[in-house]
């Protein structure tokens, strides 16, 4: 041991003084023998009611603990989406400090929000939270077609619910809608008025308006949100129109329409322009089509009509018509008849027991028309195979027949073939030579009629929307020198159209005519409808468009909404006066749907 050694006893003493001395210095700085504070935890809390809807405010807590005791005193500062009032607050002895979080307008979903907690230490805490839309402000609903028939149905939907600050609500089943009309008398809603969705009838011409407005909300889990806000859709509008069928005539007669392509679509425009609906193209006359046809092809060893090799007329009507919503339905002019002065044309050529006899055993003549035997099977079959390549090879809305077709002039039927059928019917007994004897006419008309059902079933087996449409001369007229019995076709329901061809030259004669056909149709069987046929142009003969606004204003007083118009090239006459007339001082100033499949104008 040195002498500057201090005793091990003198050490000990040293080190006790020293911890003496730091105590001292701690009491004298007011401390406790308590270890340093633990690190702050906060925690987040919502109101019991909170129902986080954009805009509202939220009642916020957040609590503070060290070593899961509460920090009074604390200083919390709130941010996050939103606004926070206030942004900072001072902890209580629960060691609690609230807010009022007032939700941004713009952010809805799951998990849209974020509220976030701070405090000095260091410590925080963050959540997000559901946001739901408001209450509601806009509706916004469509209307499946925005132009109706008369006694068709549309779609009115809801597509588009949103708060007043424009969230899209998503969750529509929260709601219940209530729609109304302004204008019963355009159209009604039909069915249930509570939902998304409804159908609607048009039941009279004009606008009819749509209202949709939220109601309560039975099943509402967020009961703000589905406060009723009455918010309606007051722009959806229908326009309910009278079905009309406003049709023309296209022949390569006196016309050169079928021309060109350029010509059909120069036509179609212009009768889209001046709102018809509907052409009947001719497809067969002079023992020829415009179309390419196999069935020609193997009977004459010519497939069209020479005029259009190469071509298609009637699929490029179709191609440049639908497109402008104008119907097609093909019209077989000449029908039974074979040709036009050619003693027959170059079918009686080769098949001359395909004639029609006058009771003299001459070819049937009437009118400078040549005639087939209409009551041959062979005969029969060439017009059915005609119009069933038609229907099965193109789009279009139907077919047309004619003053031929089902038809044969009353004085034949004396071929040896017809007599022998009638024989085979009257116990042998040849028919009568007077043309005109009832019973005769009947048989002979029965057996047009017969055929004409027969068009009528072939064509609805392919496609009951097509049309079957016929073309007869007025009744009895047609009938005595036809035998077109076209009020037994309507009787027998083969026909969905009925345009008898009322040609006068002068408007009261016209009128005598309606008037007559209307007392002797029952047009409550004709499954679309009657619209006569009108005369517009023939030869050097053009209408005055004064007398064919009559003729439409007095078709529409009749409650007969349609006609038809022969021919196409009469509108075209004086520079378009007669459809300036029709546009300008009728119905036709408005489009209209049609009565059958293409009824919608959107």
């Amino acid at each position: 041991m040195t002498s500057s050694a201090l005793p091990r006893s003198a050490t000990w003493a040293a080190l006790v003084a020293l911890l003496l001395l730091t105590a001292a210095a701690c009491d004298s700085s007011g401390s406790s023998d308590v270890p340093p504070d633990a690190p702050a935890e906060v925690a987040l809390s919502f109101a019991a009611d909170a129902s986080f809807v954009v805009g509202e405010t939220v009642g916020v807590t957040a609590t503070v603990t060290a070593d899961d005791d509460p920090v009074a005193g604390d200083t919390v500062v709130f941010s996050g989406d939103g606004a926070f009032q206030p942004s900072t607050a001072i902890t209580d002895a629960n060691g609690e400090a609230t807010t009022g979080w007032t939700l941004a307008t713009d952010q809805t979903g799951a998990d849209a929000q974020r509220v976030r907690a701070e405090v000095p230490a260091g410590g925080n805490a963050e959540q997000r939270v559901s946001v739901n839309p408001g209450a509601v402000g806009s509706i916004t609903a469509t209307a499946a077609d925005t132009v109706i028939a008369v006694d068709s149905t549309t779609t009115l939907s809801i597509v588009d619910v949103a708060d007043e600050f424009g969230n899209a609500i998503a969750d529509l089943s929260r709601y219940t809608f209530t729609w109304a009309s302004a204008t019963p008398d355009s159209a009604v809603i039909e069915g249930d008025s509570l939902g998304t969705e409804v159908t609607v009838r048009g039941t009279g011409d004009g606008l009819a308006q749509f209202s949709v407005s939220s109601g309560g909300a039975p099943n509402a889990t967020v009961a703000d949100v589905q406060k009723a806000a009455k918010a309606a859709a007051t722009d959806l509008e229908v326009d309910v129109r009278q079905q009309e069928l406003r049709g023309v005539w296209l022949t390569n007669v006196d016309s050169n329409v079928l021309d060109s392509r350029a010509n059909i679509r120069e036509a179609m425009e212009f009768l889209e322009a001046n709102n018809f609906n509907v052409v009947f193209p001719v497809v067969w006359n002079k023992a020829a089509t415009m179309y390419p046809s196999t069935v020609m092809d193997t009977l004459l060893n010519e497939p069209i009509d020479p005029a259009y090799a190469g071509r298609d007329p009637l699929q490029e009507i179709i191609d440049e018509a639908q497109p402008r919503g104008i119907a097609v339905i093909p019209w077989f002019e000449f029908g039974f008849s074979s040709s036009f002065s050619q003693n027959g044309g170059p079918i009686i050529d080769k098949y001359p027991s395909w004639a029609a006899k006058d009771v003299n055993g001459d070819l049937l003549v009437k009118n400078g028309f040549d005639w087939m035997n209409a009551y041959k099977p062979e005969v029969q079959n060439l017009l059915m195979s005609l119009i069933m390549e038609v229907v099965n090879n193109y789009d279009i809305d139907g077919i047309q027949g004619d003053d031929r077709l089902p038809a044969n002039p009353v004085e034949g039927g004396y071929s040896e073939f017809t007599k022998e059928l009638y024989r085979s019917e009257h116990g042998g007994q040849d028919p009568p030579t007077n043309e005109q004897d009832p019973a005769w006419k009947e048989w002979r008309a029965d057996k047009l009629s017969d055929f004409g059902e027969r068009v009528f079933d072939n064509v609805k087996a392919v496609d009951q929307d097509l049309i079957v449409s016929w073309s007869p001369s007025p009744f009895s007229f047609g009938y005595d020198e036809y035998l077109q019995d076209y009020p037994e076709w309507i009787e027998r329901g083969i026909t969905d159209i009925a345009h008898p061809q009322l040609y006068r030259r002068d408007f009261p004669s016209y009128r005598s005519l309606l008037s007559q056909q209307l007392n002797i149709t029952d047009r409550d069987q004709i499954n679309v409808g009657f619209y006569p046929g009108v005369l517009l142009k023939v030869g050097g003969y053009v209408a005055e468009p004064d007398d064919m606004v009559n003729v439409v204003q007095e078709n529409r007083a009749n409650g007969v909404y349609g006609e038809v118009f022969f021919f196409y090239e009469g509108l075209r006459e004086f520079n378009g006066d007669v459809p300036q007339a029709l546009v300008e001082r009728t119905v036709y100033r408005d489009p209209a749907p049609l009565p059958f499949r293409r009824a919608s104008l959107d």
